[in-house]
């Protein structure tokens, strides 16, 4: 067992997943981003067969340890979607109780799992979604995050104007081939 990583094992949960997606829900998951609705539909089925009531309360121990594993394997799929699409790194860290796991991606923390089991737990309220909608609409703004070469490349390249020389916004846009002057600089 030497080497394995909670990546290993993420990655492993998100196998289980798709292997009960396929025999108990007859779905295909192939961490796609639209899977993550299918995803939703097969933890609609499972928060719709957990005991309510007197019979969760009889049995609330089984029933909390069952509920963390799958939040597991069904945050492990979810997980490696958002992995997938932009990078990250599972980790397990220390917490109150035992051991977070979360992703870090762009430099956020995220907790597919968590927001698993709250689906679990909680019902259509944590649709994971609706989750995934609001991640991806951040990380495409954490995403697109230009360098200064990106922004400036082309004047990076250029040789710097000498101290005499005074550079008017005409002349780089006229540089950059622009179409259009930019407005003039107002004289005192």
């Amino acid at each position: 067992m030497a080497g394995l990583t909670i990546a290993h094992v993420m990655q492993a949960y998100a196998q289980d997943a798709i292997d009960v997606a396929r025999e108990r829900f007859q779905v295909d998951l192939d961490f796609s981003e639209e899977s993550v609705t299918r995803v939703e539909r097969c933890l609609a089925g499972l928060h719709d067969g957990l005991p309510r009531g007197l019979g969760r309360l009889l049995r609330q121990k089984k029933t909390e340890d069952q509920i963390a594993q799958m939040a597991k394997v069904w945050g492990g799929y979810l997980g490696e979607v958002i992995r997938r699409r932009w990078g990250g790194e599972w980790r397990a860290e220390a917490s109150g109780d035992g051991k977070m796991i979360t992703l870090r991606v762009l430099g956020a923390d995220v907790f597919p799992t968590v927001k698993v089991f709250q689906r679990l737990t909680n019902g259509a309220s944590d649709d994971v979604s609706r989750y995934y909608n609001v991640m991806r609409g951040d990380f495409a703004r954490l995403d697109y995050a230009p360098d200064a070469e990106q922004l400036f490349g082309d004047l990076l390249e250029e040789e710097p104007p000498r101290r005499w020389e005074i550079v008017r916004p005409a002349v780089v846009a006229a540089k950059r081939g622009a179409r259009r002057r930019p407005p003039p600089i107002p004289s005192k």
